[in-house]
């Protein structure tokens, strides 16, 4: 799709968003409601690596009382706001892959719930430091975090590239949510023994959450027609 900073990027995701990622951004929508749904009291969402919002609902984003946000692109800032003209935003253009600033910065902000926003299946790219040692630092944040707040993460499992897979797959793309990530490599198997040229990649986000608590789902989500990302959601147990 593009590149941190690009604005073609964001141009092209705009328009993605309204004409080939509605069934996808309706599935997260059932998931992430639910998740604020579990929790009662004022809702305060700190929401991490948005981007310009674009597999984010209204809907989701209105169900809270404030929102801090936090994204090095210097362009997301401007494309969440032109989106979602939310009164109750509150935007910082940062790094939060400082895990030691992250921990300072949440005990300031006291949030009902922090939401990894599609960002973490990009990290391995971005890591100034090894990724298996910073996974360890998240994993102690959410540990700690977790006792007092929600945790949510929707990320890049795998990326899938080649002809036309929509044509490939069982069933319609919005249809296919699982449970499990083994009836997701079962199907995910499947469908690269279709003899087609597929390429496939793994974002080494499978274990990121494997130590804690919480729940899991996979969703499909058309990138584009030729390239399709394997997404887990993951949520941490009721507080």
């Amino acid at each position: 799709m593009g590149v941190f900073g690009d604005f073609g990027y964001h141009v092209r995701a705009g328009r993605r968003a309204q004409v080939g990622w509605q069934g996808f951004r309706l599935q997260l929508e059932t998931l992430l409601l639910s998740w604020v749904s579990e929790r009662s009291g004022p809702r305060r969402l700190l929401l991490l690596g948005p981007s310009g919002g674009y597999t984010l609902s209204a809907r989701f984003l209105k169900s809270f009382d404030h929102i801090v946000a936090i994204d090095k692109d210097p362009l997301a800032g401007w494309r969440f706001w032109a989106r979602h003209s939310l009164r109750n935003l509150e935007w910082h253009t940062s790094d939060f892959s400082r895990i030691e600033w992250l921990f300072g910065f949440t005990k300031k902000v006291q949030p009902s719930h922090i939401l990894f926003s599609n960002c973490l299946g990009q990290m391995p790219l971005q890591m100034p430091v090894s990724w298996s040692d910073w996974k360890a630092e998240l994993q102690e944040f959410i540990h700690a975090v977790s006792s007092t707040c929600e945790v949510a993460s929707y990320h890049d499992r795998l990326s899938l590239s080649g002809p036309s897979l929509k044509a490939l797959l069982e069933k319609p793309w919005d249809q296919l949510i699982y449970q499990s990530d083994q009836k997701l490599l079962e199907a995910t198997q499947k469908l690269l023994r279709t003899g087609q040229q597929l390429e496939a990649r793994t974002h080494e986000t499978d274990d990121l959450f494997e130590s804690l608590d919480g729940h899991f789902t996979y969703l499909v989500w058309p990138l584009t027609p030729k390239q399709y990302h394997i997404i887990e959601f993951f949520r941490s147990a009721d507080v």
